[in-house]
């Protein structure tokens, strides 16, 4: 097998087709599930700043990439590692972990890293020594005061405008004169809660009918029971990472 080159620039030096070379590889990875339009507004129109990209190259064709996308949680400068991908004949090489441990350097030790990842990712994260955030089972939503008091982080216009509302899973619920913003469970009828908002910011979104119930969780959580408990986290210091910050969302 020929040569392995390893390369990180920021999303905001675009230069020689670098994000072209980035775009490539997950299009041959993920094929029709790969959004070219999602991932630009993500990386190049971001509004935190810019992202960390890291692709391999063999013998000057890309063959691996990894990102770090800018998405500050709170008033941490956070970072998810996403677009973790290898082509075929890449793989079983150690390239992700390899991309992971590069990206990891360069960011330092005072950001938040997190990541959803699946079985086949996150031994990966495992052996770079990131922290798995266990998950809890997903409870009724009584009241608006107890959603709030236990989910601290909220969707503004600016963030949903930028990221969440082209998403058609994504509608709103009004109770007790607060808005929140929900997906659908596998129940009929009860949805997920996965952050409070303002009337304006609902109105963005769809407004959600026949909802009878909603749940939501009193940690960081993820989308379903297949991933359950596998947020990985490396810089943390007790946030609560929202779901609504997943790219997967």
């Amino acid at each position: 097998m020929g040569e392995f080159t390893i390369v990180c620039r920021w999303s905001d030096e675009e230069t020689s087709g670098f994000m072209e070379d980035f775009f490539f590889v997950l299009e041959q990875v993920w094929g029709s599930g790969f959004d070219r339009n999602s991932a630009r507004s993500r990386y190049l129109d971001n509004i935190f700043g810019a992202s960390l990209i890291v692709i391999t190259y063999l013998d000057g064709s890309p063959c691996g990439t990894q990102a770090f996308w800018r998405n500050d949680i709170g008033k941490r400068i956070a970072y998810q590692a996403d677009d973790g991908a290898v082509l075929k004949e890449a793989r079983g090489r150690g390239l992700l972990q390899e991309m992971l441990k590069r990206g990891v350097k360069i960011l330092g030790e005072d950001v938040l890293l997190y990541s959803y990842t699946n079985n086949k990712s996150k031994p990966s994260f495992m052996k770079l020594g990131w922290d798995v955030i266990s998950s809890q089972p997903l409870k009724p939503l009584i009241t608006a005061k107890s959603f709030l008091e236990r989910c601290p982080f909220r969707v503004d216009f600016d963030y949903a405008k930028w990221f969440l509302h082209k998403r058609k899973n994504i509608s709103y619920v009004k109770r007790s004169g607060h808005y929140f913003l929900v997906i659908p469970t596998s129940r009929r009828y009860v949805d997920y809660a996965i952050s409070s908002c303002d009337e304006r910011t609902a109105k963005l979104f769809e407004r959600r009918k026949n909802c009878l119930m909603l749940v939501y969780a009193g940690q960081s959580n993820v989308l379903d029971d297949q991933k359950k408990g596998n947020i990985v986290v490396k810089g943390h210091r007790g946030e609560y990472i929202p779901v609504w910050k997943c790219d997967a969302v």
